[in-house]
């Protein structure tokens, strides 16, 4: 089983407050995508404890498997590492509870990752500006693209936003990281109440 963090239990989860136990399954887990520096960590973080879900981060549980992301990068490719995200995340939607997924910036840009994702998530696209990502990760240099530069990394948000936009629910990242998680969970209990 994959590692979750656990952010507790001894609350009820959010969807037995208006919907019976058995709509669980038809429920589609939280699944956070965005650019780099959106916040998809620290908010899905927060939208988990809030909802008293598991939180996972497909990057976090790579890197503790398989080591460091930049060096998976560059000594075994971009394709080597796509493939080890799908396998994480398939393996993540075996959890037979709702939880929060946070996933690295390029993998809802993969066709058949996005594909996973869609079939069995509700997807949340974190939308945040490119100065604003750029401000947030510049000196990261755990991220294995910050090093190709600013005009690179602006080409990149580019091209990624346009996959992003086939999300279900686009929330604005750009502030309150609060507010955000308050969104989402919002929505989401939305969700589960017109099951």
């Amino acid at each position: 089983m994959v590692d979750a963090l656990d952010l507790g239990s001894s609350r009820l989860y959010l969807w037995e407050f208006k919907s019976p136990r058995s709509h669980q399954k038809l429920m589609k887990s939280i699944i956070l995508v965005g650019f780099m520096g959106s916040g998809k960590t620290e908010i899905g973080k927060k939208v988990a404890q809030e909802g008293n879900l598991l939180f996972f981060d497909s990057d976090e549980i790579i890197k503790k498997r398989f080591g460091n992301i930049t060096d998976l990068f560059s000594k075994k490719g971009e394709e080597y590492f796509r493939t080890l995200e799908y396998s994480v995340i398939k393996e993540i939607f075996d959890n037979d509870k709702l939880f929060v997924l946070s996933v690295g910036g390029g993998a809802f840009c993969i066709k058949k990752t996005s594909k996973l994702l869609l079939e069995n998530g509700t997807i949340f696209f974190l939308d945040c500006p490119f100065e604003i990502c750029y401000k947030r990760i510049k000196y990261d240099n755990s991220r294995p693209l910050v090093g190709n530069g600013e005009d690179w990394l602006r080409e990149l948000y580019k091209k990624r936003v346009q996959f992003y936009k086939n999300a279900n629910f686009r929330i604005d990242t750009s502030k309150s990281t609060d507010v955000a998680a308050g969104e989402i969970l919002s929505k989401f209990k939305n969700e589960a109440v017109n099951i």
